[in-house]
């Protein structure tokens, strides 16, 4: 049994490919998303880690989106990620919430796409 909330996997299975041209993979043993072979967001037991601008990060945090900073198997990731915490398993989550919050961190151009490379 998947350690991560699987119906969150399914809705982003569902819902990123309308919003990026993105390629799930694993990392680490855990779904993540790929845009331009570059992570953007990765679903963990207790939420999703979004790679942004920092700014747009810090504009989430003060107009009250609930994001906390993303400390990947212990490490600290960095100005660009938050972390949008998730029940585990099958518990119900906010789908409203998680959509805004991407909508904002999402919101950021992607890098450039470089020749014959696919997302």
């Amino acid at each position: 049994m998947a350690s991560w909330n699987p119906s969150c996997e399914r809705w982003l299975d569902a819902t990123l490919p309308q919003i990026l041209p993105v390629l799930k993979r694993k990392m680490f043993g855990y779904p993540a998303w790929f845009e331009y072979g570059r992570m953007r967001l990765c679903l963990m037991e207790g939420g999703v880690g979004i790679k942004s601008d920092p700014g747009v990060i810090r504009s989430a945090r003060d107009s009250g989106i609930p994001l906390g900073d993303f400390v990947p198997l212990g490490r600290t990731a960095g100005r660009t990620w938050a972390f949008f915490a998730l029940p585990a398993a099958e518990e119900p989550w906010d789908e409203e919430s998680l959509r805004f919050a991407l909508g904002l961190l999402l919101s950021v151009p992607a890098p450039e796409r470089a020749a014959g490379r696919k997302p």
